[in-house]
């Protein structure tokens, strides 16, 4: 082979091996860096909801998960949405607008409820609801939108308020063609109950003088009754009786004043059932300035409830033992302590640890151990009755139990039953050198808060117990004296 031949074969070796690092660049960029996070507790949140839902890098608002709706909305496979940031789906964006304040606005207020114009693949655009709010995992921060295609509502709004303005017109100022009106006023009738029936939106209309009602199909299937049973008097009975007297007062307030109202409230329906719903109300002045009709919507936001009533309590609980977790730990700490300081009332906490658990998982994996933190967790929970009462994951194999009203000795006695509790599980551990099966040490601290102290001190306590219980032998109950 001479030596040209050879050249050019090393030159098409070169040119080969260059194209296999492309590729593999290509493919790494394709294949998002997710961060080491277990979604399980949010998976049949995400997948099987009817709304596009993003969990979202706050630092670079690039996506980190979507399930198929968004990818469906979008116009995108999963790959390639998952390439793209929130800027890029967003039709129309403020020319000053900064991603980072964006994300401080949403972490201040706790989460927003937002409307904008996402952009398709293939560049249609449709506007869009969403809800985001920050959510965490471990050390982690994320932000969890859920983005819903509101095309038909605006759609119905449009409709809306384009049926009324036509009959307002047509009633008013057209009397001379009456016949034309009653058709037009037919086929608007139609067109809003298909808009109502779409958006679960009812409307209906009130004599402020006689009280005389009039509502749409939408909205007697929302509360339950049949047309013949409408009246004010009983679709004020449907109200829940905890916010009937919260909201009806201002409504009665509001025709008086001529003010409009928007709130949420629930209702009781004849079957039995339970509803949530947004009522909004529209009071119509006449020129002297006297209310005369009002015009209302009420929607059926229930299920919509129930998805955040389910992500709340998701975000409470650790997603191992199925108790609680850290978060409600710290939050209910500091309300117990808080009220137990205006009661000049006792507070003991308990720390709990698992004793020798690394050995644990070393021998028996780590699949075994997170069984063995559900049976611990579960042994635990049985002791801890009273309403009162929080037994929560402080953190790895760490328990702790907040008791309010319990003095030293109670707290004490509670101790020993917990860990009589966990030994009798009888959980074979063969990595402990003081017993063949899993125990538990505790640490107890209690006091009547006062002073400048706050509860860091008392669980700090606790903590100092428990690590003196491990240090003298493990598999025992040490209460502090130290607070």
């Amino acid at each position: 082979m001479n030596d040209e031949s050879k050249t050019k074969n090393e030159h098409i070796g070169e040119l080969a091996e260059l194209r296999d690092k492309v590729s593999r660049l290509k493919k790494a960029k394709a294949e998002p860096c997710l961060p080491d996070l277990d979604l399980a507790p949010f998976i049949d949140l995400i997948e099987y909801t009817n709304d596009a839902m993003f969990l979202i890098d706050p630092e670079t608002g690039r996506f980190l998960l979507v399930n198929d709706m968004a990818c469906s909305n979008l116009g995108y496979d999963r790959d390639e949405l998952l390439e793209k940031r929130v800027t890029d789906i967003e039709a129309i964006l403020p020319d000053n607008f900064s991603w980072k304040k964006h994300t401080k606005a949403v972490r201040n207020a706790n989460g927003m409820v937002l409307e904008g114009v996402h952009k398709r693949k293939g560049g249609s655009t449709f506007p869009a609801e969403i809800s985001v709010k920050f959510t965490h995992n471990h050390n982690n921060r994320y932000m969890v939108a859920v983005a819903r295609d509101i095309t038909r509502r605006k759609r119905a709004e449009e409709t809306l308020q384009k049926t009324y303005d036509e009959l307002e017109q047509i009633v008013e100022k057209r009397t001379e063609e009456l016949m034309q009106a009653n058709r037009s006023l037919m086929e608007s009738k139609r067109d809003l109950a298909i808009a109502q029936e779409i958006t679960h939106l009812g409307h209906w209309k009130l004599d402020s003088e006689t009280y005389e009602v009039i509502a749409s199909d939408e909205l007697l299937r929302i509360f339950g009754i049949n047309r013949e049973e409408v009246t004010f008097e009983s679709l004020v009975e449907i109200v829940h009786p905890e916010d009937r007297g919260a909201d009806i007062p201002i409504f009665r307030k509001e025709v008086e004043s001529g003010e409009n109202w928007d709130v949420e409230h629930r209702l009781c329906c004849k079957d039995g059932t339970e509803k949530v719903v947004h009522a909004v109300g529209n009071v119509i002045s006449s020129e002297t300035g006297k209310a005369f009709k009002i015009i209302g919507t009420v929607q059926d936001i229930t299920e919509r409830k129930r998805n955040e009533d389910r992500f709340r309590e998701l975000m409470h609980l650790d997603e191992v033992t199925g108790i609680a977790n850290r978060r409600s730990y710290e939050k209910a700490i500091k309300n117990e302590w808080n009220r137990a300081k205006r009661s000049k009332t006792p507070l003991s906490i308990i720390m709990v640890d698992i004793d020798y658990f690394k050995p644990y998982n070393d021998t028996y994996g780590h699949a075994a151990g997170d069984d063995c933190l559900r049976h611990v967790a579960q042994a635990l929970k049985t002791s801890v009755l009273r309403a009162g009462d929080l037994l929560a994951r402080y953190g790895g194999e760490e328990f702790a139990v907040i008791l309010p009203g319990s003095d030293k000795g109670a707290a004490t006695t509670l101790g020993e039953i917990l860990r009589q509790n966990v030994e009798s599980l009888e959980i074979e551990h063969s990595g402990s050198t003081i017993s063949k099966y899993v125990t538990i040490s505790l640490g107890v601290a209690t006091t009547v808060p006062g002073g400048a102290r706050d509860h860091h001190a008392l669980a700090s306590a606790a903590d100092m117990a428990l690590y003196r219980a491990k240090a003298e032998g493990r598999n025992r109950i040490i209460v502090s004296d130290s607070i």
